[in-house]
C-alpha cells in the first residue's frame, strides 16, 4: 500500500463526515433527527402536519353552554382515560368546568399525555349582573323609578309582596313627587310607608305617596341556567330635603351558591351516561 492511500482515505471520511446523517425514529412515521455539523447539533423534522391525519388528538376547546360542552365529552370521551373536574367557590359563584380526554388510564401502566381538553365558564345572566351591579346604590327618584321601569320584567310577586304593576306606579308617583319637599312619613298595617310631600309651589297642598318595604325579583343567575328569587329590601333616606332610595338584596350569596350547585348537579346528570367521573379540583397540567 503506498503512503498516499491513508491520505486519501482519511480526506474521504472527513469529505462525508461532514454531511449532515439522518437519524430515523421508527416509532414516529414521518419523523426524523438530522445530525448537523459542525459541533453535529440535532435537528429534528416532524412531516405529521403533511399527513392525512395527525398521529393523536390534542387541543385546548373552549365552549360557551353546557349543551355544547357535554355534547363533546359525549362525542370523544372513554371513561378509561376521560376525566371531568370542577373548580368551585361555590358562595361566591365562581365555576370553571374542564375535561381531559387523555388523561392517564385507569391501568397506571398507560399514563396519558394530557394534552387534549374541553373547558366551559358559565356567565354571569345580564339581569344578575344588572341587578348586583345597584344594589345599595342610592338613586334620586327619578333615577330609581328609571331603574324601575326598565327591569320591571325582573318583578316577581308573592303574598305580601308588590307586584310588577304596583312597583310601576310606586316608581311613577316618585317621579310626580321629584319637585317636592319631604314632611313626613307613617307605617302602613301591610309593611309599607306612607310618605308625605309639600309642593314647593303651593306649601299647603300636602300629596302622599306609598312605598314597599321589600320586593322580590325572579331572574337568572347563570345565563341559560334556571331562574331564582330573591328579595330586596327597599330603603330610603332625606337629604336636603329630598328622598334617596336604593333597594338591598337578601343574601345574594345564597342565591349564587343554590345557583352554581344546580349547574353541577345538571353537568352530571348529561354527562351520566358516559360513566366519566368528575373531581372537584384543578387539572393544573392542562
Amino acid at each position: 500500500m503506498s503512503t498516499t492511500e491513508p491520505q486519501n482515505l482519511a480526506q474521504t471520511l472527513a469529505e462525508h463526515m461532514k454531511q449532515p446523517q439522518t437519524l430515523l425514529d421508527d416509532s414516529a412515521p414521518h419523523r426524523y433527527t438530522l445530525a448537523l455539523p459542525p459541533g453535529w447539533t440535532h435537528h429534528q423534522i416532524d412531516e405529521e402536519r403533511y399527513q392525512a391525519h395527525p398521529r393523536r388528538a390534542t387541543g385546548k376547546f373552549r365552549f360557551d353552554d353546557m349543551e355544547s360542552f357535554a355534547l363533546y365529552l359525549k362525542r370523544h370521551s372513554d371513561k378509561s382515560d376521560t376525566t371531568a373536574w370542577c373548580k368551585a367557590d361555590f358562595p361566591k359563584g365562581q365555576l370553571s368546568f374542564s375535561a381531559v380526554l387523555n388523561d392517564h388510564d385507569i391501568d397506571a401502566d398507560y399514563p396519558g399525555h394530557r394534552d387534549w381538553s374541553a373547558h366551559w365558564s358559565p356567565a354571569k345572566s345580564e339581569e344578575w349582573k344588572t341587578w348586583m351591579e345597584s344594589d345599595g346604590k342610592p338613586m334620586s327618584q327619578v333615577d330609581f323609578a328609571y331603574f324601575i321601569e326598565r327591569n320591571l320584567k325582573d318583578i316577581a310577586t308573592g303574598e305580601g309582596l308588590p307586584t310588577g304593576t304596583q312597583m310601576l306606579q310606586m316608581a311613577t308617583n316618585m317621579e310626580i313627587t321629584q319637585d317636592s319637599k319631604f314632611k313626613s312619613q307613617a307605617k302602613l298595617q301591610s309593611g309599607g310607608v306612607r310618605l308625605t310631600y309639600i309642593d314647593d309651589a303651593d306649601e299647603a297642598t300636602e300629596k302622599a305617596m306609598e312605598v314597599f318595604s321589600k320586593f322580590a325579583i325572579g331572574i337568572q343567575v347563570f345565563r341559560g341556567g334556571e331562574g331564582f328569587r330573591l328579595e330586596a329590601r327597599l330603603r330610603y333616606r332625606l337629604n336636603q330635603g329630598k328622598l334617596l332610595f336604593w333597594y338591598e338584596l337578601v343574601r345574594p350569596d345564597v342565591t349564587l351558591e343554590a345557583a352554581a350547585q344546580k349547574l353541577v348537579e345538571q353537568l352530571r346528570t348529561e354527562i351520566a351516561d358516559t360513566g366519566v367521573p368528575m373531581y372537584f379540583g384543578e387539572a393544573a397540567a392542562i
